[in-house]
């Protein structure tokens, strides 16, 4: 992709109709629509709806996506920094994203924190993830193989309900 221009902090307040503040974006053409964002200045993260954006890569410095972050955002893949330790219940709830890398210092992924993400193929899961609530990938209809890290001990229930592809899960030994 090909940065395109710059956007200062007092031009922007919405971007396809979600309220994001005051703060600066840097916006890349893919095929002719938005198609790269990077979003810098937050400390928690929330964006929702995301429009025609393909891929969204969180900023260092955000250490937490809120409850609803991503949910029904169009976008395809979401980069998370390694500043990210905690994704809230249900951050991306409902979303169109086929593919998420966590950070290595995410240590929780909360209720339902991928629930209903009909689209999404892969996730990839940090190192020191501990723990993973109840229905964190439940209706993943298109996710097929999944590798927990060592290191997570629990997994709540319902988690993997409903995914209908699932045809591996790979369980650390840590897990009780």
């Amino acid at each position: 992709f090909a940065l395109l221009y710059f956007i200062k902090p007092q031009e922007i307040l919405m971007i396809n109709g979600t309220y994001i503040g005051t703060y600066p974006l840097k916006i890349a053409l893919l095929g002719g629509i938005v198609g790269f964002v990077i979003i810098n200045s937050f400390i928690d993260f929330s964006i929702g709806s995301c429009g025609q954006v393909k891929c969204i890569e969180v900023p260092d410095g955000v250490t937490t996506l809120k409850r609803n972050a991503f949910t029904y955002c169009t976008a395809e893949k979401i980069v998370l920094p390694e500043s990210v330790t905690g994704v809230a219940y249900l951050a991306f709830y409902n979303s169109n994203v086929k593919c998420v890398e966590l950070s290595n210092e995410v240590v929780e992924l909360s209720d339902g924190a991928f629930s209903k993400c009909e689209s999404l193929e892969e996730i990839i899961l940090g190192n020191k993830l501990t723990k993973m609530g109840v229905n964190v990938f439940k209706d993943c209809i298109k996710l097929e193989n999944i590798s927990i890290p060592e290191g997570v001990m629990s997994i709540g229930d319902w988690t993997f309900m409903n995914c209908q592809k699932l045809k591996n899960i790979d369980l650390p030994s840590s897990v009780t």
